[in-house]
């Protein structure tokens, strides 16, 4: 009776085991990455370093309003990273000039966008 309960706890656990590993593995990532490129037409289409990035978006109802801020880097490119899908509106402050565009997030994806300053 004892190696009968032993191999019914045995299987048990490797039951619990194996649905414990299928679950994790069916869980994909869905958050949403945005590249921000700035690139100056002023110069010849270079990155722009130290641009100002505002990514915001209007929510019709009361519960307010989406916003992130990031400068870019040497590459001309600031990295956000959300939880939820998005259509935002991307407002970027340059060295030379100001430059606007629209960027839509996708779950799992990164999606990038590229916006000019004068």
């Amino acid at each position: 009776m004892t190696k009968k309960i032993t191999e019914s706890t045995l299987f048990s656990l490797i039951i619990v085991a194996f649905l414990a590993v299928s679950y994790s593995a069916c869980k994909k990532d869905q958050s949403c990455d945005a590249v921000v490129t700035v690139v100056s037409t002023g110069n010849g289409g270079a990155p722009e370093a130290g641009a100002f990035v505002r990514l915001w978006a209007n929510i019709p109802s009361n519960q307010g309003d989406v916003e992130a801020t990031g400068v870019t880097d040497g590459s001309g490119k600031c990295y956000f990273n959300f939880k939820l899908q998005a259509i935002f509106n991307v407002d970027v402050t340059g060295i030379g000039g100001n430059g606007s565009g629209i960027i839509k997030l996708e779950p799992g994806k990164k999606v990038e966008t590229t916006v000019e300053v004068p």
